[in-house]
């Protein structure tokens, strides 16, 4: 049972961690729309956000990995 509350509170935090990530990465967004409007150089801004994206993807793979972990406990 300890495995299976763990699990929960691991899923929570991942999906705590991902809702973040997504507000984050729209806030970097704009940033790069607005830099772009004003005829400023956005390159470093692109690239972060480049960056920040690979990084989501990551907690969706490893909120993936927690979900068949918890699958695999009601088995």
């Amino acid at each position: 049972m300890r495995a299976k509350v763990d699990e929960q509170a691991h899923l929570l935090s991942a999906n705590n961690r991902l809702r973040y990530a997504v507000y984050l990465i729209s806030v970097q967004q704009a940033r790069v729309e607005n830099l772009t409007a004003a005829g400023l150089n956005a390159a470093l801004a692109e690239d972060l956000l480049c960056l920040m994206n690979a990084i989501l993807r990551n907690f969706i793979r490893h909120r993936q990995l927690i979900l068949d972990s918890i699958e695999r406990g009601h088995q």
